[in-house]
């Protein structure tokens, strides 16, 4: 094994997180892992778990496992499904790089890993993103450079979490998608979203219709409905900006009414419109 090459691949993995060569590359026993209190990933894929432990009983572990030293043995920091198929194969060792780490840079390390590989679902990023925040003090500015991912779209996962927990779920689960989730937050009340989602999944309804019906939701509490002009530029002032927005005239003129949710959220907004 080629020590010098799978040291360039570790780092590649925490690339703009943390430089420098592995510490040391050995066997370690499976069963003195223990898991990674970080993780973001909370559901399990079994299909894609048995697709992963087949491809290593026929082609053996592609990246060792990455492992910090704890009492009485290790500790995961990246490679938990690796870690998991190789037990599953009954293996007693797996190829793991052993490096100095923080528990602050355990959690940056477990969460690049996931969202480089895309394997966390919508709602998971979404709280893996507010406890980094949480736990490291840093904005979603300085959060986004860390993670590889624009402002914009650390804003949108974040607003997921003040969704009624059984719309998240449907997310987390994937009976509804990120888009379906982000035209739901466009509705005032828990009940009115409560409502849509119902209304999706009894009719299911595509990400743009579910758009229209939640148009056409705000419209009907409205004294007056607006002109499909003015409804039309709403529903794309909405998919642009991620957030509610109202057109309201008088005369000549008028005003447009811009929703936001935090502080956070609005320099969001301002980004996007500036």
């Amino acid at each position: 094994m080629n020590r010098k090459r799978i040291g360039k691949g570790i780092d590649l993995l925490i690339s703009g997180i943390e430089s420098g060569q592995a510490e040391e590359i050995l066997q370690a026993e499976t069963a003195k892992i223990k898991p990674n209190p970080y993780q973001p990933r909370k559901a399990e894929d079994a299909e894609a778990d048995r697709e992963l432990a087949d491809s290593i009983r026929r082609n053996g572990i592609l990246q060792p496992v990455l492992v910090r030293r704890v009492e009485g043995g290790y500790e995961l920091i990246a490679g938990e499904r690796r870690l998991r198929a190789c037990m599953s194969l009954g293996m007693e060792t797996i190829p793991a790089v052993v490096k100095q780490a923080t528990d602050r840079k355990m959690m940056e390390m477990a969460l690049v890993e996931n969202v480089q590989r895309k394997d966390l679902n919508p709602i998971e990023l979404a709280a893996a993103f507010k406890d980094m925040m949480d736990k490291l003090g840093i904005t979603q500015e300085e959060l986004a450079s860390r993670v590889g991912k624009s402002r914009p779209a650390v804003a949108n996962h974040l607003r997921l979490l003040a969704l009624p927990k059984e719309i998240q779920d449907s997310v987390s689960r994937g009976t509804i998608t990120f888009g379906h989730a982000k035209s739901i937050l466009a509705l005032k009340t828990d009940a009115e979203r409560l409502s849509m989602l119902k209304e999706i999944l009894s009719l299911g309804l595509n990400v743009r219709a579910s758009e229209s019906s939640v148009r056409k939701s705000s419209a009907r509490k409205r004294p007056q409905q607006s002109r499909p002009v003015i409804a039309e530029l709403e529903e794309n002032l909405m998919r642009s900006l991620g957030t509610k927005v109202r057109i309201k005239s008088s005369g000549k003129g008028g005003k447009i009414i811009i929703d936001f949710y935090s502080h956070e959220d609005f320099e969001r907004i301002i980004e996007l419109i500036g």
